[in-house]
């Protein structure tokens, strides 16, 4: 059926630098697959949108279990945080893009320039969304 999970105990340091490290693996595989996604359009045709996602963690749940079910989360946690911080109109990225446009240049930007900036970027990641759940909804009944 699926992996059997082996639980043995630890100690302190050696539980936080395995944490360190399956964090560290996890952020590092997440930007290599976004530079070769934007650099090289690797991996276009394995995106997910939020039905995939539940569908991937139902699989990895059934398969592995608990452990599955808990690495899955680390690298959707560290995946969103990592994504937030591009620079796309809406995320936080570009809000410190702003923020240092405004400490370098010692004045604030447009307030309405930047609203409609924000407005399109999500307007952009809704359509992405609304593509990727379609896509999803395809790949799962089609």
């Amino acid at each position: 059926m699926g992996a059997e999970t082996v639980w043995r105990h630890a100690g302190l340091s050696a539980t936080l630098a395995h944490t360190w490290d399956v964090c560290l693996d996890a952020g590092t595989s997440i930007l290599s697959a976004l530079k070769n996604l934007v650099t090289k359009g690797e991996g276009l045709n394995e995106m997910s949108g939020p039905v995939g996602v539940i569908n991937i963690i139902a699989q990895q749940t059934r398969a592995y279990r608990l452990m599955g079910y808990l690495n899955i989360l680390i690298v959707i946690s560290i995946n969103l945080g990592l994504v937030n911080l591009l620079p796309i109109p809406g995320l936080d990225g570009c809000r410190i893009l702003f923020v240092l446009f405004e400490i370098i240049f010692r004045r604030p930007v447009n307030r309405r320039v930047e609203a409609y900036i924000h407005l399109a970027g999500y307007a952009f990641l809704m359509c992405v969304m609304l593509y990727f759940t379609f896509h999803d909804v395809l790949n799962i009944f089609g």
